[in-house]
């Protein structure tokens, strides 16, 4: 069975059996061209004037370290300016782990030491910060498809309470071994009948954890009394025996030491009797750091003279 002929073959037909002139060839069509998306155009950080109006965030352990977050749009600022509990102003931090697109930026240095970034759901942060020679490690993370955190950071293995109860603590506990250039500087009297008023090193953080059960154990650990027992936390190796037992980071492929630190073998760095069977690896202070320190120290206590 034929199929019927369509209209416009009949006309076209006809036009050709005229002598009519041929029909113009179908023209083709270009397919619409696709236009790339452009990118996304990177956030701009907020000024230190958008910061400093902005909402005060909770930062677990900052009060005890003399730090404080602030929030601005999506931006994120940990301020460390004041004395920590160790009786010293923090120094450096820098960032270990950051995921994508936060853009975590460090800046400043003794006494106006900051850290900025994006806090957004999905985002993961690690840092380190460092009262040296101790440091603390601080963490921050918004997991994807939850509320947003009440905290928007944590400082592991910090006292709750606030620097400056922790240091009147500490200063009421006789005899008071104190960084006491420092704690002048800032107006804080904490003489001893020890020292002569001119010491700069903080005080330990395994000392000031026995100032929560009170003086007698805090002194007996800042003494190196044979019954100051010193305990060291999960994120710590202990090395040393006995009173002269010392509490540093540990550190492996996921817990990277920051600047000024190295990675040693806690065991060959302070023995401690037999050899454990797995050696445990922690963050021991450099020789180059401590004398960076020391002078940054110097120069943060010349701007504070009183």
């Amino acid at each position: 069975m034929r199929r019927a002929l369509g209209p416009a073959f009949v006309l076209a037909g006809f036009v050709a059996s005229c002598g009519g002139t041929q029909p113009a060839p179908p023209v083709e069509v270009a397919a619409p061209t696709e236009v790339a998306p452009t990118a996304e155009e990177t956030p701009v950080e907020p000024s230190a004037a958008d910061f400093d109006q902005g909402k005060r965030l909770e930062l677990a352990g900052g009060p005890a370290l003399g730090c404080e977050a602030r929030q601005a749009g999506d931006w994120v600022r940990v301020r460390c300016g004041e004395l920590s509990y160790f009786g010293t102003p923090a120094w450096r931090a820098s960032v270990d782990k950051a995921s994508s697109g936060i853009q975590p930026k460090v800046t400043g240095g003794m006494g106006q030491l900051q850290l900025v970034w994006r806090f957004t759901e999905g985002s993961k942060l690690d840092a380190s910060f460092v009262w040296f020679p101790h440091l603390v490690r601080l963490h921050s993370e918004w997991p994807k498809g939850s509320p947003r955190p009440l905290a928007v950071a944590r400082f592991f293995g910090v006292p709750q309470r606030s620097a400056a109860e922790l240091i009147q603590a500490a200063c009421a506990c006789p005899p008071r071994l104190a960084p006491g250039l420092i704690l002048k500087s800032h107006g804080i009297s904490c003489d001893s009948p020890m020292i002569d008023g001119d010491g700069v090193d903080p005080w330990e953080p395994e000392c000031l954890r026995g100032l929560e059960t009170g003086c007698q154990e805090f002194n007996e650990c800042l003494t190196h009394e044979p019954s100051g027992y010193r305990e060291c936390i999960d994120d710590e190796h202990a090395t040393g025996l006995g009173p002269f037992t010392s509490c540093h980071k540990k550190c492996d492929e996921t817990r990277k030491c920051p600047s000024g630190f190295s990675c040693e073998d806690a065991y060959e760095q302070n023995p401690m009797g037999e050899p454990p069977e797995e050696r445990p690896f922690a963050c021991f202070p450099t020789d180059e750091a401590s004398s960076e320190y020391y002078q940054a120290l110097n120069a943060y206590l010349e701007q504070h003279k009183k």
